[in-house]
């Protein structure tokens, strides 16, 4: 990539409290993404599109939180876009089979599983689907044994298979 000029460097560095803000906009307009946002670096990625953004800005053309906001969400839906786009075919994440199963699926039962889960178990299944941690990872974080961590998982998953209806593994 290019070095930036010192005035773009400057423009660049001011324009970066622009990032939370943005992020936060993103997140507001389009409802049910936050997600999404987590499964990705969001600030990288917006802190990328800022200093790309800095070679272009024209002060005499647009303001610069309108230009650089839109740079950032552009970005984002491009980081998302690219996310979705190389999740391993047949597979869906389970936080997308959770949300699916609490919205789409018409069993109450799926829906009451999730509302019970304990505050731990909604942290396992944080860490792994939405923040894409491994079970290692885990583990570590937790400080109990990676097996552990599995077994939980794989309790929950047991859990809402079968209020799901389907007694068919996997």
């Amino acid at each position: 990539m290019k070095k930036l000029t010192a005035r773009q460097r400057a423009r660049a560095e001011e324009a970066l409290v622009v990032v939370p803000h943005a992020i936060r906009a993103f997140s507001k307009a389009y409802p049910g993404i936050t997600w999404k946002l987590a499964a990705i670096d969001a600030v990288s990625v917006a802190n990328l599109a800022v200093v790309v953004a800095a070679r272009t800005w024209d002060p005499d053309r647009s303001k610069a939180t309108t230009y650089f906001s839109r740079a950032i969400s552009n970005a984002l839906l491009k980081a998302i876009e690219r996310e979705h786009r190389h999740r391993p075919a047949g597979r869906v994440p389970l936080d997308v089979a959770i949300d699916e199963g609490a919205t789409e699926d018409s069993s109450e039962d799926v829906a009451a599983v999730l509302l019970s889960l304990s505050e731990a178990q909604r942290q396992l299944v944080r860490a792994r689907f939405y923040s894409k941690m491994t079970l290692a990872e885990i583990a570590e974080e937790l400080g109990i044994d990676r097996r552990t961590v599995r077994r939980r998982l794989e309790e929950i998953k047991t859990l809402l298979v079968e209020a799901s209806g389907n007694h068919s593994p996997d």
